[in-house]
């Protein structure tokens, strides 16, 4: 997605000018950070409501993204364990659409298996 790679740009540009890195090039990890960057974005834009809060047991994470407490929380993998909490908002549906497109249009069932993989 085109804005996944412009926020990755600009942190890697961020970077560069305080000399952090030294290669120009986007890494893998920073599309994963600018990912990041634009979920937190979009839950301080549209945040939860008190009872959806409530209801999905969210809390923040380390990162500041509100994941939601699911009740496998001791499998070893925070992640899976709990999941990042996507707003239903456009630019969510931007991002389904994304992992949609990565599966090769895949179903609605692979979709969401990948939707889950990813956040």
């Amino acid at each position: 997605m085109k804005i996944v790679r412009v926020v990755g740009q600009c942190i890697k540009f961020g970077n560069l000018c305080r000399k952090k890195e030294k290669s120009g090039q986007l890494t893998p990890s920073d599309v994963e950070q600018a990912e990041k960057v634009i979920i937190k974005q979009l839950q301080q834009k549209y945040p939860p409501t008190k009872h959806t809060a409530k209801n999905l047991n969210l809390v923040f994470d380390d990162d500041g993204l509100i994941r939601m407490q699911s009740r496998i929380q001791h499998c070893g993998d925070s992640e899976f364990a709990n999941p990042i909490f996507l707003p239903d908002c456009a630019e969510a549906k931007l991002l389904n659409h994304q992992q949609h497109q990565t599966i090769m249009h895949g179903g609605p069932k692979a979709t969401l298996t990948k939707i889950r993989e990813k956040y």
